[in-house]
């Protein structure tokens, strides 16, 4: 593919699927109790998408490990779900 190929905006599903995918989830852990009724299920999704896309350029990049990564990742679950520790700096 060179710079003139233009996309049909298809290459955009994969990620969109996943992060309806994460919506639904998030909703039904919302349902169950996980997750307290104040959080928005689609705006949720959306961040950790956004995060998890972040955290992995960072990891390329140099700015830190798999292992902290996974770490960031982790605490901003554990908030989610209500399980929060105090962060801890291990990047």
């Amino acid at each position: 593919m060179d710079a003139s190929t233009s996309f049909s905006g298809g290459e955009a599903a994969e990620p969109a699927l996943m992060e309806g995918f994460l919506a639904k989830q998030l909703r039904l852990a919302q349902e169950a109790g996980a997750i307290g009724p104040e959080k928005d299920p689609a705006m949720v999704a959306a961040g950790l998408m956004a995060m998890v896309n972040g955290l992995g350029s960072s990891v390329l990049g140099g700015q830190r490990t798999g292992k902290a990564a996974l770490s960031v990742l982790r605490h901003h679950l554990d908030e989610l779900f209500g399980l929060a520790t105090p962060a801890s700096d291990s990047s």
